[in-house]
């Protein structure tokens, strides 16, 4: 754990896994494997600005439900 830069950084042995949050309210994490979140409740994101996703690979969408998209502009 480091925090004598005004941040907090957690980081593995061997660097393959971390997490870091800056003074001004950024936060970063990283992994060389997956990252995986569950909840058993609803899961949301809210941003003020930009959403953004880029995908390298193949991008998997699974719904058991309905899936409804509203578009304002």
């Amino acid at each position: 754990m480091h925090n004598s830069e005004d941040l907090i950084y957690i980081c593995n042995s061997r660097g393959t896994a971390w997490v870091e949050l800056t003074s001004d309210g950024k936060i970063d994490v990283f992994a060389e494997d997956s990252i995986n979140i569950r909840t058993k409740q609803d899961f949301n994101f809210l941003c003020d600005r930009d959403f953004n996703l880029e995908v390298m690979q193949n991008f998997n969408i699974k719904v058991h439900g309905e899936m409804h998209t509203h578009v304002i502009k």
